[in-house]
Parts: C-alpha cells; structure tokens; sequence
C-alpha cells in the first residue's frame, strides 16, 4: 500500500492502513488498529496456513474489538453459500462471534461501513496504551553533518506525545526527537471549523515544542573486548 489513509465518515475520522501478509507489519498495525478486515478472494476455499497463523499471533496479542472479512469477486448466485462458509471459518479462527462477513457489492460496502461506524470499541489493553503514531507522510532532511533528521507527519493515537520523550520506531530502533510541531488538522469536522479556515492545513505549525534539556537520553551498551 501507499500508507496511511485518513477521512472524515459519519461526523468522525477513520484510518485505513494496509498490511501485507507477513508477521512484523501485521503485528505493528494490531498494536494501533480498533478495527481488523480481512480480505478473501472468491477463489479462496478457506484460510491458508499463513493466514491462521496470523490470526492465531493476533489472538495471543489481543485482537483488535471489531472484526470483519471481506469476500471479492463472488458470483451473486453462489454469494450467499460462500458468506456462510466463511462465517464458519471465521468463528473456528478468531474464537469468537461478533465478526461479521461481507461481500464487495455495492449493498455489503455500505453494509461494511455502518457496521464498522456502529460498533463500540472496547477498552484497549494497558499495553497498548502508550502513544502511537500513524504516519502519513515521512521526509528525510540533510543536515550536512553525520546526522540526518526524519520528518514524520500523522495523527497520535492514545496518550500525548512529548518532545522529551524517545521515539520507538519498529525495525530500526529508538531515537531522540528534536521538537514537535502541531499543524491544523487538515480533517476536522465542519462543526469544528472556522468559517474562515480552508480544508488544507496551513503553512505554518500552531505550536512548536523543541526538546528540553530534561529529555530521555539514549543509553548506549559498551561492547565487551
């Protein structure tokens, strides 16, 4: 996929980011999404053995509280056949009920959204707590020395961020931040908009926090001779 996307359904703003079928990526998501959909081709007769075991890792790691899977391609005539068996196959997989099954018609789609607007999300576990970010948009900057600064541009899920804390970022390590900007969010609902406001964001960041001298250093673990 091309990366995060974000809009604005039902006077609310939802997230859509795409994983591919390997375990690292999957698991990064499951630690920020509320909502999982699966997705299966017509062709499909049931979950492959990688398709299990993610779903299994997933179940170990607490699976996100809604849960759905969506059949493509399916021949109207034999759609309704094909949506129970997944329904089975979905309930012996995830150990639970509250998952529901669709197909791509233009009705299922609609279907798919109000399930996903309608549904109340659970409490999410204490260790999913700490603050995430959702990036939208990275940029590297050259600072013509050994350094070089990332730029990451997204929306912050769960609790606040600060410029004194340390960024994880999964496969590659923990780093300082430099400061945090807050721009104008380019989604926010219309009730929330000033008549004047365009839709883009400004050019200019409402509010730049740079790191203080009291921020977390990184500890670096001396190699043994």
């Amino acid at each position: 996929g091309e990366g995060p996307v974000t809009a604005e359904v039902a006077g609310g703003k939802v997230t859509v980011v795409e994983t591919g079928r390997e375990m690292i990526g999957f698991l990064d998501c499951m630690t920020v999404a509320d909502v999982l959909v699966l997705v299966a081709d017509a062709g499909d007769e049931s979950l492959d053995a990688l398709g299990q075991h993610l779903i299994l890792t997933a179940r170990n790691f607490a699976l996100p509280s809604v849960i759905c899977l969506v059949v493509q391609g399916l021949e109207a005539s034999k759609r309704a056949a094909a949506l129970k068996r997944w329904s089975q196959i979905m309930g012996e997989a995830t150990i639970r009920e509250d998952f529901k099954v669709f197909s791509d018609s233009p009705q299922d789609q609609a279907g798919l959204l109000r399930f996903i607007t309608a549904s109340k999300l659970a409490a999410r576990p204490a260790w999913q707590q700490h603050a995430s970010v959702l990036a939208q948009k990275v940029q590297v900057v050259e600072t013509g020395g050994d350094l070089v600064h990332l730029e990451v541009s997204g929306y912050v899920k769960s609790k606040g961020i600060s410029a004194d804390q340390l960024v994880h970022i999964p496969s590659y390590g923990t780093y300082q931040v430099k400061a945090i900007e807050r721009w104008a969010d380019p989604l926010a609902s219309k009730s929330k908009r000033h008549t004047d406001m365009a839709v883009e964001a400004s050019e200019a960041a409402e509010e730049r926090v740079e790191a203080s001298e009291a921020r977390e250093e990184l500890t670096m673990e001396e190699e043994d001779d």
